[in-house]
């Protein structure tokens, strides 16, 4: 599964959303509370302009921050600024 995640984060950041989802989605079928492939998940709603989607992941994750390694915490409050 792990090689999924980094696989649709790779698949993110090359502007690549379906290849992205699907891995994403995959993953998420195994661990659904995974809250590093919530995040992913979110970003890539966000970046698809799927923001109601975008912003129900980022409110589950709000409340479990500290759940997100310490690198990935940024990028969870920099997200909540852009969908306000």
């Amino acid at each position: 599964m792990r090689f999924l995640s980094t696989r649709g984060w790779i698949y993110l950041r090359e502007g690549r959303y379906d290849e992205a989802e699907q891995d994403l989605q995959r993953v998420l079928q195994e661990m659904p509370d995974n809250p590093q492939v919530l995040l992913l998940s979110a970003q890539l709603y966000a970046a698809r302009g799927q923001t109601d989607a975008a912003r129900d992941l980022v409110a589950t994750l709000a409340d479990r921050q500290s759940e997100l390694p310490p690198e990935m915490q940024p990028q969870l409050q920099t997200l909540i600024k852009e969908l306000r």
